[in-house]
């Protein structure tokens, strides 16, 4: 793994106050009804966390199974990239026992902007 990489890794999970961070924007429009549809079945790699939940909320968070910081987070942009959204901004969010990534993302297909969430209790703070 690449010193960039990592950089960013340890830049993006640095631990913050929700307040210390600009508030996430909300689209103009409401939210899609309808998840995004992806053209094939979700691989193997990823159908655990995609069955967990929807990404729209905290409450329904997908879930990141992995133990470490650098396999949880490329678990969330695998989850992005099979979802075809494109990660525009990312915020750590600590709710009261448990800690999320909520990722700003663009469907390109459609243009719009919205919010995934991704609960990352069981790696946070893992690096190895």
């Amino acid at each position: 793994m690449s010193r960039i990489t990592l950089a960013f890794a340890a830049f993006v999970l640095a631990p913050m106050s929700i307040s210390a961070r600009p508030a996430l924007a909300e689209p103009d429009s409401a939210p899609s009804a309808a998840p995004v549809q992806p053209d094939a079945a979700a691989p193997k790699s990823i159908a655990k966390e995609l069955a967990s939940g929807d990404g729209k909320t905290q409450a329904t968070a997908y879930v990141i199974f992995e133990k470490s910081e650098m396999a949880g987070v490329d678990k969330e942009y695998e989850i992005l990239r099979y979802l075809k959204l494109k990660p525009q901004s990312q915020a750590l969010v600590t709710g009261e026992s448990k800690t999320y990534d909520a990722l700003t993302v663009i469907d390109p297909q459609t243009g719009e902007t919205r919010t995934v969430w991704f609960d990352i209790s069981n790696f946070f703070g893992k690096m190895f």
